[in-house]
């Protein structure tokens, strides 16, 4: 599915009750034509029979490019010393 109907799942799925925040990881391009990683995090809060949805977005770029750097030097390692 499209990354906005994700979206739409998740914060339907969300209800004040949740255990755990709903998450979805997804790929933007900012204008400027740079692309980020962002994580998304929905919770639910009822106060006087009034559910709000609250959704909060981390860019997680440079985690995600350390993170495949790291896999990238291991994955060479294990071919030198295979």
């Amino acid at each position: 599915p499209e990354d906005h109907e994700k979206i739409e799942e998740i914060m339907k799925n969300t209800h004040p009750d949740s255990e755990k925040p709903g998450e979805l990881t997804l790929w933007i391009n900012r204008k400027d034509g740079n692309r980020r990683c962002i994580l998304a995090r929905v919770t639910a809060a009822l106060h006087n029979k009034t559910v709000s949805t609250y959704c909060t977005m981390t860019d997680i770029t440079e985690s995600i490019e350390r993170e495949h750097a790291l896999r990238d030097r291991i994955a060479a390692l294990q071919k030198f010393i295979g």
